[in-house]
């Protein structure tokens, strides 16, 4: 599937996947919500941390850098769906990979 970006008409393809985990939705939850372990589960993401103080929800945001290539570049990010324990949503708000994406946990 095929779609315009948000930024500058680009094209952004889009995808899904599915995993089954043996472990309690709000155990799943804890692990994908909290943003210093993005980079333990997406590869090029080193040093994410938030950015904005208090608690965390929609409008929140945080910052990772992005290592693709051999470059590295600073991304940032805002969350877009904050629906405990069953949704995050965010996208990048500055950097040079648009992204925009929710994490449905079931």
């Amino acid at each position: 599937m095929e779609a315009t970006n948000w930024r500058k008409g680009m094209k952004w393809i889009g995808a899904s996947a599915e995993l089954v985990m043996d472990h309690p939705v709000e155990a799943v939850w804890e692990f994908v919500s909290n943003i210093e372990n993005f980079g333990r589960w997406v590869d090029a993401v080193q040093e994410p941390k938030w950015t904005s103080e208090g608690e965390r929800g929609v409008g929140s945001t945080y910052e990772s850098e992005y290592v693709w290539s051999g470059k590295t570049s600073h991304v940032e990010y805002e969350v877009t769906e904050y629906e405990q324990p069953s949704k995050f949503g965010s996208r990048t708000t500055a950097g040079r990979y648009p992204y925009q994406g929710t994490i449905t946990i079931e």
